[in-house]
C-alpha cells in the first residue's frame, strides 16, 4: 500500500475560517470547536489528536502489533506504518478502525522491521508512536525449566535448558519453590545489570554445544512473558537481555544486549505481559564446543521485583532469529 500524504502540523487540527457563512461545528467532547454567532464574533479552538502509546511488536512467522488506544474518543482509527530502520522512512501498510481496535498482524517477509502507529480522523493525523521493532524468522530456541515439561514445582536452578522443542505443558508451575509460592520464576532487582552473578537476581538458559562452529549474522528478538511481582499496577518494569558465548570452562562473553523499560509495565493487565525485546544486529561465530546463552536481569530502575513465565503452551518464551 502506498504511503498516504503526511500533512505538516499533523499534531494539531487546523480549521479554515470561511467568511460570511454561518457555521456551527463541534467534534466530540473536548474536540475542536468553531462557530459563527452571526456578528463577526468567532470562537476558535484547536486540539491535539493524541497518538496511541505502548506499541509492542512481537516477531515470528509474522509480526503481531498491539498498542494502547488514543485518549481522544473522536479518533476514527489508526494508520500502521512499516520501515526497515527505527528512524524510517515509514510507509503505511494498513488503516484500521475503530478507535478501540488496538492490534494488527503484518506479514512483511523475513528480516528485521520497524513500526509506528498514528491515530487519525479524516485527514487529521496524530504524531507517531514510539517505534517498535520485530524480527520475522524462526524460533531458534525455547526457554525451558528442568525437567521439561514440568509436572510440579521445582527449586530454582542457575542454568536452564534452551532448545528447539516447543513447550507442551499446559500448567505454569512454581519454578523456585525455595524462594516463594508463586507460579513462574521470581527475579530480584539488580544494581549491576548484565554483570550480575547472584542467582536470585539473574537467570540464564543455554543451548547445548552443536559440535561445529556456527556463525550468527543478523538481528534477534527474545520474547518474554513477565510481570511486576504480585501483578502490581502502575509500576515501572525494566529488563535487560543478553546473548552470551560460553566457553567449556564456563567463561561467558556478552555478544549483544538490549534493555526494555516501561513506566507502567502491566498496563492494567493482571497476568503476564508478552514483550519482544529486540537485540541489535550482530555477527558472531560460536565455536563448536561453546554454548549460546540467554541471560535475563531485572534492573534496579524497576519499581519492584519481577516474575517470569515460560515453558508452557500459554507462555512459550523463545528466541527468534533470521
Amino acid at each position: 500500500m502506498d504511503a498516504l500524504p503526511r500533512a505538516r502540523g499533523r499534531m494539531t487540527a487546523v480549521l479554515a475560517i470561511v467568511v460570511a457563512l454561518s457555521v456551527s461545528w463541534r467534534m466530540g467532547s473536548g474536540g475542536a470547536v468553531f462557530s459563527d454567532t452571526g456578528a463577526q464574533a468567532y470562537q476558535f479552538a484547536t486540539d491535539t489528536l493524541d497518538a496511541p502509546a505502548n506499541l509492542r511488536a512481537i516477531g515470528g512467522s509474522s509480526v503481531s502489533l498491539t498498542w494502547t488506544a488514543s485518549a481522544d474518543v473522536y479518533a476514527s482509527g489508526y494508520r500502521v506504518l512499516r520501515g526497515s530502520s527505527s528512524s524510517g522512512p515509514f510507509t503505511q501498510v494498513a488503516q484500521v478502525t475503530s478507535r478501540t481496535t488496538t492490534s494488527y498482524a503484518d506479514s512483511p517477509g523475513e528480516g528485521q522491521w520497524w513500526y509506528v502507529v498514528s491515530a487519525y480522523r479524516q485527514n487529521w493525523v496524530s504524531a507517531e508512536s514510539t517505534p517498535a521493532g520485530a524480527v520475522v524468522g524462526t524460533a531458534i530456541g525455547f526457554l525451558h525449566n528442568n525437567p521439561s515439561p514440568a509436572t510440579g514445582g521445582t527449586v530454582s536452578q542457575a542454568v536452564l535448558p534452551l532448545d528447539l522443542a516447543a513447550p507442551t505443558a499446559s500448567t505454569l508451575y512454581n519454578y523456585d519453590t525455595n524462594r516463594d509460592t508463586s507460579a513462574g520464576l521470581t527475579l530480584v532487582r539488580s544494581s549491576v545489570g548484565i554483570a550480575e552473578t547472584d542467582p536470585r537476581r539473574m537467570q540464564v538458559w543455554r543451548l547445548a554445544p552443536i559440535g561445529v562452529p556456527m556463525t550468527f549474522s543478523g538481528a534477534a528478538q527474545v520474547v518474554l512473558y513477565s510481570a511486576i511481582e504480585g501483578f502490581a499496577q502502575g509500576v515501572q518494569g525494566s529488563l535487560t537481555v543478553a546473548v552470551r558465548d560460553v566457553a567449556p570452562n564456563g567463561t561467558a562473553t556478552t555478544v549483544t544486549s538490549a534493555t526494555l523499560t516501561r513506566a507502567d509495565w502491566q498496563q492494567g493487565n493482571k497476568s503476564f505481559v508478552q514483550e519482544g525485546i529486540l537485540l541489535p544486529t550482530f555477527t558472531h561465530t560460536f565455536a563448536g564446543d561453546h554454548q549460546i546463552e540467554i541471560k535475563v536481569v531485572v534492573n534496579s530502575t524497576a519499581g519492584g521485583n519481577m516474575w517470569l513465565a515460560f515453558d508452557t503452551t500459554a507462555y512459550p518464551a523463545r528466541v527468534i532469529g533470521p
